[in-house]
């Protein structure tokens, strides 16, 4: 899976979001916005009651991700974020809306950055003289906006793990504007923020595979003027979706997808003017 594998989209209809900018101009020095996760994680991992995202005159981003259900750190845990700081999906990890950043708080108190490595297709460890992490009442994270680039805008996706062996997991997902201080969550399936000139029209027909055991097939009809897809996935109709591949061909097999778990899956066309709308959802099962 993505190198937040162990990680599940959260319920988009279940996030209450709450704004709360510090200034209305654009060119306010900080601000904080907190997105609300209303329904527990039936996972097993430390379950993300909120996400707290803000920034200050001096030029600090920080996180707090809020759980219910932990007072502390607890080794063999993780707590992860992976920021887009460019918003762009064509950089950093497809699986991921093109983060370019990974922020990592392990249970023995022990945290590092990671930036995406393009050569290797995967993350790597990059030093971060401004980053701090630990708990205080939830886990928290800081690292200075000029080592990220000054970015205007970020998206982010905030989660948690348990040891690989018990795969349990939970996430959210945000935007946050570093100027007004306003976010929210967002849905990456639907909500692309540079939307395409001209692209192929959405794909057609979108089916899923029952019961196979290598894996949940998607098929669809061809797009005309298409050059490519891309497969996304879900936990629900409206779920926080994940990029799961890309083919050239009218039909994907989902070999990361979890025994007996239902996904929604959505797909969409690209070519060289980007991309085209989603499709329709469909729901599909490994067995």
């Amino acid at each position: 899976m993505s190198p937040f594998k162990t990680l599940v989209a959260a319920t988009a209809t279940a996030l209450a979001i709450v704004a709360v900018p510090i200034s209305a101009s654009a060119h306010a020095t900080g601000g904080s916005a907190t997105i609300v996760d209303a329904v527990g994680d039936a996972g097993g991992a430390p379950d993300i009651s909120a996400v707290i995202v803000a920034n200050d005159e001096s030029g600090t981003l920080s996180f707090r991700i809020a759980v219910s259900d932990r007072t502390g750190l607890v080794v063999g845990e993780t707590a992860v974020v992976f920021i887009n700081i460019d918003e762009r999906r064509d950089t950093g990890t497809f699986e991921l809306f093109g983060s370019d950043v990974q922020l990592v708080l392990n249970g023995d108190g022990s945290f590092l950055m990671r930036r995406w490595d393009a050569s290797t297709v995967s993350f790597a460890p990059s030093p971060s003289p401004s980053l701090t992490a630990g708990w205080s009442e939830g886990y928290r994270f800081s690292i200075a906006l000029a080592e990220l680039g000054s970015p205007r805008r970020i998206e982010f996706a905030a989660g948690t793990r348990t040891p690989v062996s018990v795969v349990a997991k939970d996430q959210l997902n945000g935007r946050y504007d570093t100027e007004t201080g306003e976010g929210g969550a967002f849905d990456p399936t639907v909500d692309d923020p540079r939307p395409s000139t001209n692209p192929p029209a959405a794909p057609q027909g979108l089916r899923a595979s029952r019961a196979r055991r290598d894996g949940v097939r998607i098929e669809w009809k061809t797009s005309s003027d298409a050059s490519k897809y891309e497969v996304w996935r879900s936990r629900t109709q409206r779920g926080l979706g994940l990029r799961v591949g890309t083919t050239t061909g009218t039909t994907f097999l989902d070999k990361r997808a979890g025994r007996g778990v239902p996904y929604y899956y959505a797909a969409r066309a690209g070519n060289a003017k980007g991309w085209s709308p989603f499709s329709q959802k469909v729901l599909g099962r490994r067995r």
